[in-house]
């Protein structure tokens, strides 16, 4: 395989371990928001999508743990 393919893979890999550790986290929240209207509501998606972003962005940046 080639390396940034093998790159690109382990990166899913952290991507989705990740987020199915969030799962419950991210149901919360789904939840709450769906509760939630307006400017509220709007401001609601932003900081949890801004959120979820720089996690995943550190994330990212992480070293692997079984290199």
């Amino acid at each position: 395989m080639r390396a940034d393919a093998k790159d690109y893979t382990d990166l899913m890999q952290k991507w989705i371990g990740e987020l199915s550790g969030l799962v419950w986290t991210l149901a919360g929240t789904g939840l709450v928001l769906v509760t939630l209207s307006g400017e509220t509501r709007k401001l609601g998606w932003v900081i949890s999508i801004s959120a979820l972003i720089v996690h995943l962005a550190f994330i990212s940046m992480k070293e692997s743990d079984h290199e």
